[in-house]
């Protein structure tokens, strides 16, 4: 396994994408069903969708959160944002698991009524030997989880 180091420098907030993504890891490690409702978009991702429909199973936000369930040992930094305009904007991470896999992380955010709402939120492993064995998509409803197979598992 590669070594690993705790990303850096935290999240600090600081501008109103970087606030909601603040609150969205806050609401997500300690378990905070009400918070993460309120951030969330009224509206479905696709790539969700899509996921769903070809079969992955959707945990809803209650299972995620419960308390044996939830990442609260997850350490995040190097945050970063883009406003495509007043109405559309992303942020991305960097996700340390207590398991020492790293993780790139991506939120998108829609505005509605004057606030940043959470219309997806994505990781996908950061290196090759990464400890993470799933890419996770989340959206309103929940998230699903896109499990890779490992060399020499796969069937003919």
């Amino acid at each position: 396994p590669r070594p690993s180091a705790a990303p850096a420098p935290p999240l600090a907030g600081g501008t109103p994408l970087l606030d909601a993504q603040k609150a969205f890891y806050a609401a997500l490690t300690s378990g905070d069903l009400a918070a993460m409702e309120a951030l969330l978009a009224s509206s479905r991702s696709e790539r969700v969708s899509s996921a769903i429909d070809a079969g992955a199973r959707l945990d809803p936000w209650p299972s995620q959160l419960r308390d044996d369930a939830r990442p609260k040992d997850l350490e995040v930094g190097d945050a970063d944002e883009t406003a495509f305009d007043e109405d559309r904007g992303m942020t991305t991470c960097v996700e340390e698991t207590a398991n020492g896999a790293t993780l790139l992380a991506v939120q998108s955010w829609v505005n509605e009524g004057g606030a940043w709402k959470l219309s997806a939120h994505e990781t996908i492993p950061y290196a090759p030997n990464s400890q993470a064995g799933a890419v996770l998509k989340c959206d309103n409803r929940g998230c699903v989880a896109l499990v890779r197979r490992q060399r020499g598992q796969m069937r003919e």
